[in-house]
């Protein structure tokens, strides 16, 4: 399986309530609002489970974060 990539836009408490839940930001520390552009990306497959019984980490990151990065 490869590798899942969706870009978002962030548009009810529940696209915030999901984001915020899987994390904040990894490339600048913040939390999610209402109106911002993410991208959600799943991992690869690991050869273990983690507690919740999943293989793979869902990683969603600001893209404004991304475009400086370019």
């Amino acid at each position: 399986m490869g590798k899942v990539v969706q870009v978002k836009q962030l548009k009810t408490a529940e696209d915030i309530y999901y984001a915020n839940q899987v994390g904040f930001c990894p490339l600048c520390g913040k939390q999610f609002e209402l109106d911002q552009e993410v991208v959600e990306v799943e991992t690869e497959e690991f050869p273990w489970e983690f507690g919740d019984g999943s293989r793979t980490l869902i990683i969603i990151m600001h893209m404004d974060c991304i475009r400086k990065l370019f």
